[in-house]
């Protein structure tokens, strides 16, 4: 069965099971793979965590207090905390968004496999585990290795003695058994019969152990101690009141302000300094209250940082979607492509689209912690070759947006570049990028030029549109900046 809200996700999953020779059933929410549980039998559940009516750690907790059918998590969530949550809770398997769809249907019939095995072996071993572990009844499991005892599949409560017991008892069926055979069986120490009132024999574990006897002696207080005590009592009640008014208003008091101000603490309004409103102190309290406001400082410009950084992610992932988009509408509007610009075509939108999956996977790798400074790698590049690429590559993509691409260059064959032709294609996808959001023409063009100049090269990119606004150009620089158009 697969559970996820995503139509296209669910059509896309059970395509690929049907491919796989699996019967597959849909189910689009929570509730509704509850409900398809209690009217067929299913063998396996492919799970979304994220879904609005019921998330899937709900569906998985559930399930299993039912049955034990293997569930595989398939989110897109991807932090280590989710996959140990969702495998804790009962879950065999964890992957994540993207996904392969070979992956996918290999791990399940790995699952299969597995319960396969482990039922083969089952039975080849069965009738030894029996001899060798195990002393059954009709209905009653007794493993003297770890001294439990089920009865119907339940775990029974008894305590090492009684284990004893009932394991002799089980171990010598149809015989009738004396008092003594039971006592030098179980333990060496001394069984105490005791007879109760209906003639059933118990038996007592007989404990040798002292027992001290403790005198109470009543103690007087003469009419002297209770003067001399009275007063002092007074005082001492007193200075107790004294002090407790000194802690409220020095100590509780202060404290409860600074818990009041921490649970009222909200990143999405504007900072207020702790200390606008009260007097700084010198002492313990003092250095709490100045290392919380401190502490609300950094929360607000990480806030700040967080709402940069998410602006800037949705920056880089546009001029990938862009160059996609404008791929996609000139296949559909251009009918007599041949063959050789359609393979271009896809070629182009392949190589867009894994260039989007490096950019998520890198957000994905610094929401985790794990992303390191990504190193600068200095490779030869042939400069005739890497300009003309570019140029014909984002000169179909302006054109596909009624925009013109002008491009000219000196360079030459057996001219090599050392640099880090990755990094150097993302700056000129930013600066195409920019200069399409702040053309703001209709005829926008578009100048590339390259050329050599002893031992450097040269490489322009401008337009005849109207620019970054002045009052943003000495922001371009700042960490996580994105433009405001």
């Amino acid at each position: 069965m697969v559970v996820d809200d995503d139509q296209d996700i669910v059509e896309l999953k059970t395509r690929s099971l049907i491919i796989e020779q699996f019967k597959a059933v849909k189910a689009y929410s929570g509730e509704e793979a509850l409900s398809v549980l209690e009217e067929r039998p299913i063998d396996f559940v492919i799970l979304d965590i994220m879904m609005p009516d019921m998330d899937g750690f709900e569906v998985c907790r559930y399930i299993r207090n039912k049955n034990n059918i293997p569930i595989l998590f398939l989110s897109a969530r991807d932090r280590d905390i989710d996959k140990i949550i969702g495998l804790e809770i009962g879950g065999d398997d964890y992957m994540t968004k993207p996904f392969s769809i070979q992956e996918l249907t290999s791990r399940i019939k790995a699952h299969f496999r597995k319960v396969d095995r482990l039922y083969r072996e089952w039975n080849e071993h069965k009738q030894e585990i029996d001899e060798i572990n195990m002393v059954s009844g009709s209905l009653l499991v007794l493993n003297d290795k770890t001294f439990e005892a089920y009865l119907d599949n339940k775990k029974l409560d008894v305590s090492t003695k009684e284990f004893q017991i009932l394991s002799f008892l089980v171990r010598n069926p149809n015989n009738v058994l004396t008092r003594e055979q039971i006592y030098e069986h179980i333990t060496t120490d001394y069984w105490a019969p005791i007879k109760t009132h209906d003639n059933h024999v118990m038996l007592i574990l007989e404990i040798e152990r002292p027992v001290g006897l403790i005198r109470i002696y009543d103690t007087y207080l003469n009419l002297e101690y209770i003067e001399v005590l009275l007063p002092l009592l007074i005082l001492i009640d007193l200075v107790f009141v004294i002090l407790t008014i000194y802690f409220y208003f020095n100590i509780t008091q202060p404290i409860g302000i600074l818990n009041t101000r921490i649970k009222s603490v909200n990143i999405g309004r504007s900072f207020t300094s702790l200390f606008s409103k009260s007097k700084k102190r010198n002492d313990e309290i003092g250095e709490l209250y100045y290392h919380v406001n401190e502490m609300e400082e950094r929360l607000y410009l990480a806030r700040k940082e967080q709402i940069d950084m998410i602006a800037a992610i949705a920056h880089d992932l546009k001029t990938p979607l862009t160059t996609i988009n404008g791929f996609v509408e000139l296949l559909i509007i251009q009918k007599n492509l041949s063959e050789g610009e359609k393979h271009e075509y896809y070629e182009l939108i392949l190589k867009k689209s894994k260039h989007i999956k490096e950019l998520i996977n890198d957000f994905s790798a610094f929401t985790k912690g794990e992303l390191e400074l990504e190193t600068i790698d200095m490779k030869a590049t042939e400069a005739l070759k890497l300009f003309e690429n570019i140029a014909e590559e984002y000169e179909t993509e302006l054109s596909g947006l009624d925009y013109e691409l002008i491009w000219k260059h000196s360079f030459s064959l057996n001219q090599f570049l050392i640099i880090d032709e990755h990094m150097i294609r993302r700056v000129f996808g930013n600066l195409f990028s920019n200069a399409v959001r702040y053309g703001e023409k209709k005829d926008l063009k578009v100048y590339m030029s390259g050329y050599r100049q002893g031992h450097y090269a040269y490489l322009q990119v401008e337009d005849n549109g109207t620019g970054v606004p002045d009052k943003e150009l000495s922001s371009l620089f700042l960490k996580f900046f994105t433009p405001s158009c």
